[in-house]
């Protein structure tokens, strides 16, 4: 069974009509639920959706487990966890790497921090939106791995349209050039998706 809530109207009415029930609070889903799963835009609304007024932390009761899937600050993952720990709830760092197609598919990969018992029995949920799930250490560290990876992805990117972009002024061919980089040692998911495409 599926509880849902969101400031907003328009995905409350879509997931509604596909059978979930509709809270009037993230506090609310808490009272209703066994494990929870917040992903939003920032830290401050994360820390709005959990601590807040009506927040997650006002319907926690003990045993209850919330999944952040969230990319925020290793600090407000730690706050978090702090506070709901002392209310016998249990908290997963969870953020994922991939692009939208990636959630619509159930291809994501999700990077865990936390209780690794408390994530195996998360897994069946977990599995439900991603291909891959890693475990990374306390909670924490997977925000420290996604910061990671997204600082790669970043680098990649920049560097992969610098190069391209003096190869042009070189007078490179382009379709050959980028048949050559598909078929060496330079070619990556982040050329794939933003060059190869």
């Amino acid at each position: 069974t599926l509880c849902a809530y969101d400031i907003r109207p328009e995905p409350l009415q879509a997931i509604q009509s596909l059978g979930a029930a509709i809270a009037d609070s993230s506090g609310q889903v808490a009272a209703r639920s066994d494990v929870v799963i917040t992903m939003l835009p920032d830290s401050q609304n994360v820390e709005a959706a959990v601590l807040g007024k009506q927040g997650v932390v006002e319907g926690a009761r003990q045993g209850l487990i919330l999944v952040e899937m969230s990319t925020t600050s290793i600090g407000t993952i730690q706050k978090i966890n702090q506070i709901l720990s002392k209310k016998g709830c249990h908290v997963l760092d969870a953020p994922v790497s991939g692009i939208p197609q990636s959630a619509e598919t159930a291809q994501l990969s999700i990077m865990v921090g936390g209780d690794e018992q408390v994530m195996a029995r998360c897994l069946p949920v977990l599995q439900s939106i991603g291909n891959k799930v890693i475990f990374t250490g306390p909670v924490g560290s997977a925000r420290l791995a996604k910061f990671v990876n997204n600082m790669l992805v970043t680098v990649n990117m920049l560097s992969t349209m610098e190069i391209l972009a003096w190869a042009r002024r070189m007078g490179a061919q382009e379709d050959k050039l980028i048949d050559v980089i598909k078929n060496s040692m330079s070619y990556s998911r982040v050329f794939e998706y933003h060059v190869d495409s």
